[in-house]
């Protein structure tokens, strides 16, 4: 199943933001669940029994909604005392953790929520710490969560990704690698083997013109060493399940960088607003949602050509899930 922020056709007020579930087998609509606020981050567990959808609540106060996938509705709502930038969950799906901002003066933290009660147990606290990203990345075996974004204030430092040890749920080394004035998205590969992250210049600092100036860095994630550096020519997103692809929306389309030679190109062409995507757990389908045409499209990984379009009203940032296959 795949699961796509939405809100009824015309009207996305409140009581008309919920979550479509797709079925990929069928390539059809068979629910839609009503989440009582714009979903803007979510994730699957990893036994596809539940779907934790994270936005804004109003009031400066964020929340997490579960779904019961068998119900098909929304079981409980987790409130949270910041806006939700990113999700993920654990590998044995005991874990949620979420990515909030507190404030550009305060910093971020890390809220942790027990998947048994659905109760935050942890919070991880990053002062002086803003996150960008829309992205956190969990290592294959849920040891390390590595959260990027830079440090508060306005006199330039070199970006930072935080690595955390999920087990003490503390900070246990950080990452910088001037001249990148902060981190964006990160994601990382299914055989651990590397961490890819947006990663920009300051503003007078860059080698290229502004609009240019993003790359994405390449990150051995046991050092935090740059091991390559691509064209920063989309936003990273999802891994096939080999590895030996990676995802994202980017020239003017969805790009992928092929992960022997770090070379990117565009895989599904002429989608110029779309939002985000999924992959499904053999790798065979991404699927893509997409702003312009209120859509999900669905591309064959092999050919990368649409083989199904379905008429969606996209909500938020598009943000779509599918079960992970790792």
């Amino acid at each position: 199943m795949a699961y796509v922020a939405s809100c009824s056709p015309g009207s996305c007020s409140p009581a008309d933001y919920s979550v479509t579930v797709i079925d990929t087998g069928t390539n059809r609509v068979t629910d839609t669940i009503p989440t009582g606020f714009e979903v803007q981050y979510m994730v699957v567990t990893p036994d596809a029994k539940h779907v934790y959808v994270a936005g804004f609540l109003g009031n400066a106060l964020g929340g997490v909604a579960v779904i019961d996938t068998a119900q098909k509705s929304v079981v409980t709502t987790i409130p949270l005392p910041y806006s939700p930038q990113g999700i993920v969950a654990s590998p044995d799906g005991t874990k949620i953790y979420v990515l909030g901002s507190i404030s550009d003066t305060i910093g971020s933290s890390v809220s942790v929520i027990d998947t048994t009660t659905n109760v935050v147990v942890a919070t991880i606290n990053l002062a002086g710490f803003v996150e960008i990203s829309a992205e956190i990345a969990l290592s294959p075996d849920g040891k390390r969560l590595y959260v990027p974004g830079r440090p508060t204030g306005s006199v330039f430092t070199p970006g930072v990704i935080y690595v955390i040890d999920t087990a003490t749920t503390s900070v246990v080394s950080h990452f910088t690698s001037p001249p990148y004035e902060y981190f964006d998205s990160i994601v990382i590969s299914p055989d651990n083997a590397r961490l890819y992250s947006n990663a920009y210049y300051p503003y007078s600092n860059s080698p290229v013109p502004p609009a240019l100036g993003a790359v994405i860095a390449v990150l051995d994630p046991a050092t935090g060493g740059v091991t390559a550096k691509i064209p920063g020519v989309m936003t990273v997103g999802v891994f096939s399940p080999d590895s030996q692809r990676l995802y994202g929306v980017g020239l003017d389309g969805i790009a992928v960088i092929d992960t022997a030679t770090d070379v990117p190109t565009t895989a599904v062409a002429n989608i110029p607003y779309a939002a985000d995507l999924a992959i499904t757990p053999d790798g065979k389908h991404l699927y893509i949602t997409d702003h312009s045409t209120n859509s999900v499209l669905v591309a064959d990984s092999a050919t990368y050509t649409i083989s199904t379009i379905l008429p969606i009203s996209i909500a938020g940032i598009g943000a779509i899930a599918i079960v992970s296959a790792h």
